[in-house]
């Protein structure tokens, strides 16, 4: 089976059989890890290099990563999709596929940052718009 029509059906089931925030959970958690540690450890030597989320979002690596800071929240930004199972895929209906990517950024924000993070995913290539766009909110101060 092509891996555009394995996502299609099984996002369908999915979405069939459960709520939205309950597909947006399950999702989240099949985010696949790849290259976390090299991710990690940049953002790692940022937080270490900056005093504020602010300082954090404008250094030139952090922007370099895809990442900004606008009205006191950090954003991550991608201008291509990072997916390889969408790689032939024009448009997606929902934003269920996709959160497995907002998974991924909990996991390697919490590691990071060491405390709790929400991620919302505010814009998705996929589904037509012109970036991925994800706001990651730290729930706990992660520079004292």
């Amino acid at each position: 089976e092509k891996d555009w029509d394995w996502v299609k059906e099984t996002m369908d089931r999915l979405e069939a059989g459960f709520p939205k925030d309950q597909v947006k959970r399950i999702r989240m958690d099949c985010q696949c890890g790849y290259a976390m540690e090299e991710k990690l450890q940049l953002l790692h030597e940022l937080i270490e290099t900056t005093g504020s989320l602010a300082e954090f979002g404008n250094h030139p690596k952090a922007k370099a990563a895809g990442m900004y800071v606008h009205e006191g929240n950090l954003f991550l930004q991608f201008y291509f999709c990072p997916c390889p199972m969408l790689a032939e895929v024009d448009h997606l209906d929902s934003d269920a596929w996709c959160q497995c990517t907002t998974g991924y950024s909990k996991t390697l924000f919490e590691k990071a940052f060491g405390c709790p993070v929400d991620v919302e995913l505010l814009k998705s290539i996929k589904m037509g718009d012109e970036v991925c766009l994800q706001k990651i909110t730290p729930k706990e101060a992660v520079w004292k």
